[in-house]
């Protein structure tokens, strides 16, 4: 007897056990499928091919044993774009959509202004901040080859201001006053936060920092001091409660420190200019 799209879904969603579960399965099929979710609501009984189940079980077996769909099917929505994405960059979330608000917030959309994304993985931020700021100038910096292997191939798709892409640590390498706004969305987590298991098929790297998770910031804003120009801006991403944390990095040198919340309300990203 073949199996339909409704008794697929209905499989699957026994088989699998979080609240967004019935939008998982739903996801899984359209990609294997490539048919808008919709399709499927409206044609549930038509048949799956032997070929596609076997997909769709391999995927099923993936996404049980912790695997984010994003790594499963290859891509992540973000902003206006569905960029690739793989195990060696993090995937995309929504809460960093925030650090693009608050850069476009602070920058007109005709400045010529130079900025760098910091750890950039996927591209994600970076890209965005060049499809909204079509004349700026902006480079993008990861310490991981593979990281940036995905980052060229996601801005070669998405950009509109032409990216610099350089494989180094932080600021390493960058010349005094060279930029004038430099973003990061940095490794943050504490080695021992509770929510770190479940991240365990992203890149630890990529997550985890020492000294409560802030070791890595603090490098960042004693290295911008001096990369940034006058009055530039550093704006950083980090966790629900640490924008008092971050806020409290920030020396005599710095000015305008605030934070930005994100679409849920929280703390996400604290923002400072140089310059007394």
């Amino acid at each position: 007897m073949a199996v339909t799209v409704s008794t697929w879904l209905e499989q699957a969603k026994k088989q699998l056990s979080a609240v967004d579960d019935a939008i998982v399965a739903e996801w899984l099929l359209s990609h294997y499928c490539q048919k808008p979710r919709a399709f499927f609501r409206n044609y549930p009984e038509i048949p799956l091919t032997k070929a596609l189940l076997v997909q769709l079980d391999a995927a099923m077996q993936q996404l049980t044993t912790g695997m984010p769909l994003a790594y499963i099917i290859g891509y992540q929505d973000f902003w206006d774009m569905r960029l690739v994405v793989s195990p060696d960059t993090l995937i995309p979330r929504s809460d960093t959509e925030a650090v693009i608000d608050a850069v476009l917030n602070l920058y007109p959309q005709q400045t010529t202004s130079r900025f760098v994304d910091l750890g950039t993985g996927s591209g994600a931020i970076a890209i965005a901040l060049s499809r909204e700021l079509p004349h700026a100038h902006i480079t993008a910096t990861d310490c991981c080859a593979k990281a940036l292997a995905i980052a060229t191939a996601n801005a070669v798709k998405w950009q509109r201001a032409p990216i610099e892409l350089r494989q180094t640590s932080w600021l390493t390498g960058f010349a005094p006053q060279s930029m004038d706004c430099i973003v990061s969305n940095p490794p943050y987590i504490d080695a021992d936060d509770a929510h770190l298991p479940a991240l365990a098929h992203e890149p630890h790297h990529a997550l985890v920092s020492d000294d409560n998770g802030l070791a890595d910031i603090k490098t960042i804003i004693a290295q911008a001091e001096t990369v940034l120009t006058q009055d530039g801006w550093l704006l950083l991403e980090h966790g629900y409660n640490q924008g008092e944390a971050v806020r409290a990095l920030f020396g005599a040198n710095w000015r305008a420190i605030k934070t930005q919340r994100d679409l849920a309300g929280h703390e996400r990203v604290t923002m400072a200019c140089n310059g007394k």
